[in-house]
Parts: structure tokens; sequence; C-alpha cells
């Protein structure tokens, strides 16, 4: 446990108010996460390391070139999903996961284009691999909507085919109903309506 001397020391860097102000400016929870663990460095060498990165990072934000940061979502339970043997993620989850992985192959792009800009702010990506079978996988799955596409699976557009032509059928069975209704003069003033979600008939009364 680090001690720091004198005892109210963060009370006289008034600490507590640099983290309230850093938390204003997080955009995601891992970096609020990061802001409630943050500490006082006591090393020459990583006070200089954060100082230097803070600094490339305010030039890059102030200047003209866009730095492709702008996916922000968590998506901590769909990556602890992954981890589970059996574990099923949404489509829009499989598209979030998608963004994240498409923007970190933007971030490793454009860091590659700087040249010799940037060198400590760099460090960060240094470790971090685009795995672009992560796009294969899941583009001709999902959308770009969030939506399971119809042949994702052989399965599954058949299934969605069977239910299109159920619903062909329903509609032009229930049409038929409507014209028939109205042909005995039995259909009310409202014809058809909603009710729960179904298409219902108003009939007169006898």
């Amino acid at each position: 446990m680090m001690l720091l001397y004198p005892n109210n020391a963060l009370e006289s860097l008034e600490f507590n108010k640099v983290t309230a102000l850093l938390l204003q400016k997080c955009r995601t929870d891992a970096a609020k996460e990061r802001v409630h663990k943050i500490r006082l460095h006591t090393h020459i060498e990583h006070i200089e390391r954060d100082l230097h990165q803070t600094h490339e990072y305010k030039q890059i934000i102030t200047g003209n070139d866009h730095f492709p940061n702008d996916f922000v979502r968590n998506i901590s339970k769909e990556l602890r999903l992954l981890a589970i043997e059996g574990g099923i993620l949404s489509g829009e989850q499989l598209l979030a996961c998608l963004q994240l992985s498409l923007t970190l192959k933007d971030i490793i792009q454009w860091f590659s284009k700087q040249g010799d800009l940037y060198t400590t702010l760099r460090q960060l990506v240094a470790g971090i691999h685009y795995e672009k079978e992560i796009a294969g996988i899941i583009t001709p799955i999902v959308d770009e909507a969030g939506i399971i596409r119809d042949t994702a699976s052989k399965e599954l557009q058949q299934i969605r085919s069977d239910l299109n032509k159920a619903r062909v059928t329903s509609r032009r069975m229930f049409e038929v109903v409507l014209r028939r209704l109205a042909k005995a003069g039995h259909l009310g003033d409202t014809g058809e309506s909603y009710h729960n979600g179904r298409r219902t008939v108003a009939v007169r009364e006898s």
C-alpha cells in the first residue's frame, strides 16, 4: 500500500476534483473504472509516459485528422457470454462485437499511417492484433441493423420462407372472409381492425 506524506496530500492537491473532471470526459465504462482506480504515480518513468500520452492525444483531438474511436459501447457482458460454452448472442450483440473489432482495426491502421508520430501513445495498441476472421464470421450472419440474415443458415432460410408463405396464405384467406361478409351485409362500419396484434373483423349484430 502506498503511503503519502503528508497525510492530507491528496486533499491538498485536490485530487478528488481532478478525478471528478476526468469522469465527466469519460465515454466508456472502462474509462470510468480506470478513473475510479487511478492513483498518484511515484515513479518518474510512469509520470513521463502518461504525460507524453496525454500530450500526444491532445494533439490528435485538436488536429484535423479524425481519430477512429467512435465505438464506445460496453460489450463486457457479450465477451463473458462468448467464454461460456453454449453461450448465445443476439444479432444486435454480434453486431456490437463486429463494430468493436472493426474499430480496433481502424485504430491500428490509423497509427500505422502516422509514421514516427505519437510513438508513446502507440504503445497502447502495440500488443493488439486485429483478427479479420471475426468480421468474416459475423458479416454473413448479421446485417447492418443487427438483424440475423435469412441466409445465415439453410435451416433458417427455409423456416423464414415457410413463415412468409404462411403469412401470404393467411392474408389471402382473411381478405376472402372480408369480401364474403361485405357481400352478405354482415361487415360492421369499422370493417377490420387489430386486437392484441391480430387482425379482426367487426361484424354487425343480428
